[in-house]
């Protein structure tokens, strides 16, 4: 009876160290190994994955018999064996990448974004603040035995207003597409998956988010991860479409 609970006892603690999660954390830099790099793929050979962070920074929980490895425009590093990292430091990693010219691109984007939504809602602020009024509209002196009389200038005034309201909604559509157009580049897309055109333009063609889409993404880890998942989907769609590719 003894020999038998030794033996459980020590298949238990095998599978426990065999199934013992490790977190790895450190930062991903460019081939200079001054400048991090962000939406680096960190993955294990078990599926699991994350991305780094904006300042290149990443965190993930891998079993200790995975192997971990980083992936980035198509380059991969070799892979490394969980067991054989250290615990107490920091896991670094520097990918043959030059980051500095598409990171410029990529701010001056924002920056104009931001410049042209600002000064869009400015111009046509009478526009946008269309409708939000209503009431202001209305008179309250007594007329033809009524308690309330209401703008006859505003009666017959529909088709304007039908108008106005035709061309806010305009506007708001033009913003959102904007809005899109900030957010899914190219040049995410492609440090994300590789892609290069003209496989790069029919996908963000085919797999372009609307804009509620896009905003229900909580963080840009889930974002990341749809255009990721999406073009491993794409990629297989196309070479069953393209089988002399």
């Amino acid at each position: 009876m003894q020999k038998t609970l030794l033996i459980i006892l020590l298949m238990c603690c095998n599978y426990s160290l065999l199934h013992a999660q490790v977190i790895i954390k450190g930062t991903v830099y460019d081939r200079s190994q001054l400048h991090p790099v962000q939406a680096v793929s960190v993955l294990g050979n078990s599926g699991i994955g994350t991305l780094t962070d904006s300042l290149g920074r990443y965190s993930i929980r891998l079993a200790s018999t995975d192997s971990i490895y980083f992936s980035y425009l198509g380059k991969t590093t070799a892979k490394f064996a969980v067991n054989e990292i250290s615990s107490n430091l920091q896991f670094d990693m520097s990918i043959d990448v030059d980051i500095i010219d598409s990171l410029q691109s990529i701010s001056v984007i924002s920056h104009s974004y931001q410049s042209d939504s600002l000064q869009n809602r400015k111009d046509y602020e009478r526009i946008f603040n269309f409708g939000t009024k209503t009431i202001e509209n209305m008179k309250t002196g007594k007329r033809g035995g009524l308690a309330i009389g209401f703008d006859m200038d505003n009666f017959f005034s529909a088709a304007s207003n039908r108008r106005t309201l035709a061309f806010q909604q305009r506007l708001v559509d033009e913003e959102q597409d904007k809005y899109i157009d900030h957010r899914f580049t190219k040049a995410i897309v492609k440090k994300l998956t590789g892609l290069e055109p003209p496989l790069i333009d029919t996908f963000m063609r085919d797999y372009r988010p609307s804009y509620d889409y896009l905003k229900s993404f909580t963080t840009d880890w889930e974002f990341y991860k749809y255009i990721s998942e999406s073009s491993k989907f794409f990629l297989e769609v196309w070479k069953d479409n393209h089988p002399d590719k």
